[in-house]
């Protein structure tokens, strides 16, 4: 069975639960580094190889896995009306250490074309609350994001 294939039928389980729904952590993960691409309505090829290497490395995919994660977030994202009512739970299910990894990556994505648009940095602000991260914690986030990408 495929990943594509696996994730569809996580998804058609969870069709059942409530509109608050778990949602697989390593799809919540792609979608919303997709939609930190996408949000100044730009997705550069940049973006999209960050996005590529920061799941693969997350989650020791290979690149056709790796297309079909980011196929399928990218079909459930389009499903979705906000993309803040997916990210609902990650507050409270993810440990501080966790939440500050993800804005590092939300970062990462953000500066991977070499520059920042405001809509972009508006959306870090708004998964800053998302994440419940305090504003020391989110800066360092954004300091080891601009570290990881100049190396």
């Amino acid at each position: 069975m495929s990943l594509f294939d696996t994730l569809k039928e996580i998804f058609s389980q969870d069709q059942n639960r409530s509109t608050d729904r778990e949602v697989d952590p390593m799809v919540l993960r792609a979608a919303l580094l997709l939609e930190t691409a996408m949000h100044d309505d730009e997705f550069a090829l940049e973006e999209r190889e960050a996005i590529k290497d920061l799941l693969a490395d997350r989650y020791g995919l290979g690149e056709n896995k790796v297309d079909d994660l980011i196929e399928f977030a990218a079909t459930k994202l389009n499903e979705v009306a906000d993309v803040y009512l997916f990210t609902r739970s990650l507050g409270r299910d993810m440990s501080i250490e966790e939440r500050k990894e993800l804005m590092t990556e939300i970062w990462q994505i953000i500066f991977a074309d070499g520059r920042v648009d405001k809509h972009e940095e508006h959306f870090a602000r708004k998964m800053q609350k998302m994440l419940r991260l305090d504003h020391p914690t989110w800066i360092e986030a954004r300091q080891e994001a601009r570290t990881r990408v100049q190396n």
